[in-house]
């Protein structure tokens, strides 16, 4: 499961209504808003599969979603919010959802806690279901709160959405990714905006494929040697018997009696 706690909130960096989820089930790890000057005025879907075949700039992961989804807008989808969400290997993350809203310009990326799986049955995990169940969850918006099966199907017709759709895109790894699209056209998704969408999401699963195995060996790197010796052995700093010099304090003392005094001296490693 990848991502559920985004999809119960209203927007990425929002926390959730449920008190079943604290503040640290969810991180913020990027977030960024292109200039009006700088996003697509006109695309293809032609041209956005192309481009998703180029997309390399791995670190970048998301300013290319940014991208992927103000392209779409430029070639006629009428979009309000797109999301992507991938599972990872995280002692304490279960995986990360990137999201885009075009009201607010905004696209944020999160690491999602392990908790929030667990707390959420498999029937009213969206995110489950697609990513192993490999369902397509299509739901039109414009009804009663009882016929909505979802929470944040609500919150989604709240922001001003009419149609939802969530496809699972196959991957490398156990569990596809799950792709959500929602319109605020009011008579929603026609097919044929729904099969160019299907299209461009098998094309996305390429680069989604070489982000996600960047981004799952940065995690465990960083989760088990660090968050600064983590990079560094990702960047290739490996060779043994190398090392830096640095200057450390190490402090000795005898709990049962006065400390000794902190001696300062240079180590490397």
């Amino acid at each position: 499961m990848t991502g559920t706690l985004l999809e119960k909130t209203r927007d990425a960096s929002r926390q959730p209504r449920s008190s079943a989820f604290l503040p640290e089930h969810i991180r913020v790890v990027g977030r960024m808003t292109r200039p009006p000057e700088r996003r697509p005025v006109h695309d293809t879907i032609d041209n956005i599969a192309d481009w998703l075949l180029e997309w390399r700039q791995l670190s970048e992961g998301i300013a290319s979603f940014d991208e992927f989804a103000w392209r779409l807008v430029a070639a006629g989808t009428p979009l309000i919010r797109v999301t992507l969400h991938t599972a990872t290997l995280h002692p304490q993350f279960i995986g990360s959802t990137i999201t885009w809203w075009r009201d607010t310009g905004e696209t944020v990326q999160v690491m999602i806690a392990h908790e929030v799986a667990d707390a959420i049955p498999y029937e009213k995990n969206p995110v489950y279901r697609v990513c192993y169940g490999r369902e397509t969850l299509r739901r039109r918006l414009d009804l009663p709160d009882d016929e909505l099966d979802f929470e944040v199907l609500i919150e989604l017709r709240e922001r001003g959405g009419t149609d939802y759709i969530a496809m699972p895109i196959d991957s490398a790894y156990a569990a596809a990714y799950m792709l959500t699209f929602v319109t605020d056209r009011p008579r929603g998704f026609r097919e044929d905006e729904l099969a160019d969408l299907a299209r461009v999401g098998r094309r996305l699963s390429i680069a989604a494929d070489r982000y996600n195995q960047y981004w799952i060996t940065h995690n465990l790197l960083c989760a088990y040697l660090g968050p600064n010796t983590g990079p560094k052995v990702l960047t290739g700093q490996i060779r043994r018997g190398t090392g830096m010099e640095l200057t450390a304090v190490l402090w000795s003392s005898d709990l049962r009696g006065l400390p000794s005094a902190p001696t300062v001296c240079p180590a490397s490693g």
